[in-house]
């Protein structure tokens, strides 16, 4: 049971193939920003579609920056950036920190080009590594590098390749949402860089038997510790009168359904399953049940009886109709 627990909080999905280049896009864009400039970047979030490159001078902002990129095989790809996205990464390499203020509407620059250069490069660098065990992926996503500024856009048709590309975009919020920008990536959709050489079988081999020999021994160690698992039949609300004159013999009364809905809580007060009240070799017992199994309110308000009472209506007290028999007075093993 714990074991099974412990799996279940150490499992991570992991991306699927279409997601895949989408996540891989904003950890770049994530990495570039911090460990390059000393920026926070989030990416947020990012779309991925097939644009012609008509449609890709369609969807720029405007005034963009445009880094036209080059690629395996003679192939170009461009990076834009929007104005408050620029402004924000030459602000943080002027000054230190992105101002608050809006920054002003103009045509980004040479001196824009040559502060942002490395900061492409180190985008699409951490894109092509994030992509690099996706044989796919990497055919598409390798070989990228910033080669110049294109102060126009109406080139662009000319410049780019007519065949399909991938378009990605991605709205920015930078130094923690002190600016927000927009980024889009457009490379060709046709992979031209050589396929990655396949592992060699011997290091596969072995990479593989020491992954399974740490995945037994975290096993043998994990299965091993003891989780403490609590089974709760029913929180209660009592006023606080009634409580203070509750005495021996007394009867708080539960609805039936707190049998078949019994709570189990594992360390911290997190709920890790549920089941029903019953009996196995004399002793109490719970039966695990389906995770789509009954459910109770948390808390519950319930009827108390005084010593020797017995309440009228479903679910009433012992001895009352529709009260099970749960083995009188005897202490609970």
């Amino acid at each position: 049971m714990a074991t099974a627990v412990l799996r279940r909080m150490a499992a991570i999905p992991a991306a699927t193939a279409a997601e895949a280049p989408r996540r891989a896009l904003a950890d770049a864009l994530r990495r570039a920003g911090e460990e390059g400039l000393g920026l926070l970047i989030e990416a947020g979030p990012v779309t991925e579609g097939r644009a012609a490159p008509l449609e890709i001078a369609e969807r720029l902002p405007d005034m963009p920056f445009l880094a036209l990129l080059e690629g395996p095989g003679g192939g170009a790809g461009l990076l834009a950036l929007d104005i408050p996205a620029l402004s924000a990464l030459v602000e943080v390499q002027t000054t230190g920190r992105v101002a608050p203020a809006p920054p002003a509407t103009r045509r980004p620059t040479r001196t824009d080009a040559a502060m942002v250069a490395d900061f492409v490069d180190r985008v699409l660098a951490e894109f092509e590594a994030a992509l690099i065990a996706e044989p796919e992926a990497a055919r598409w996503a390798s070989g990228w590098r910033y080669q110049m500024h294109l102060p126009d856009p109406r080139p662009l048709p000319v410049v780019l390749d007519d065949a399909g590309h991938r378009l990605f975009a991605a709205d920015l919020a930078l130094d923690g949402g002190v600016r927000r920008g927009r980024m889009l990536l457009a490379l060709p959709a046709v992979g031209r860089a050589a396929a990655p050489p396949p592992a060699d079988a011997e290091v596969a081999a072995r990479l593989v038997a020491e992954a399974e020999a740490w995945s037994e021994a975290l096993e043998a160690a994990v299965g091993g510790a003891e989780a403490r698992l609590d089974a709760i039949l029913a929180t209660l609300r009592l006023p606080l009168a009634v409580l203070s004159a509750l005495g021996p013999g007394d009867r708080i009364v539960l609805p039936m359904a707190t049998l078949g809905a019994v709570r189990l809580v594992g360390p911290g007060g997190v709920a890790v399953g549920g089941g029903r009240l019953g009996q196995a070799a004399g002793c109490r017992a719970v039966r695990i049940a389906a995770a789509d199994g009954p459910t109770l309110p948390e808390t519950l308000e319930p009827e108390v009886l005084a010593a020797g009472r017995v309440a009228a209506g479903p679910g009433a007290g012992a001895g009352g109709a529709g009260t099970p028999d749960i083995g009188g007075d005897d202490p609970l093993p």
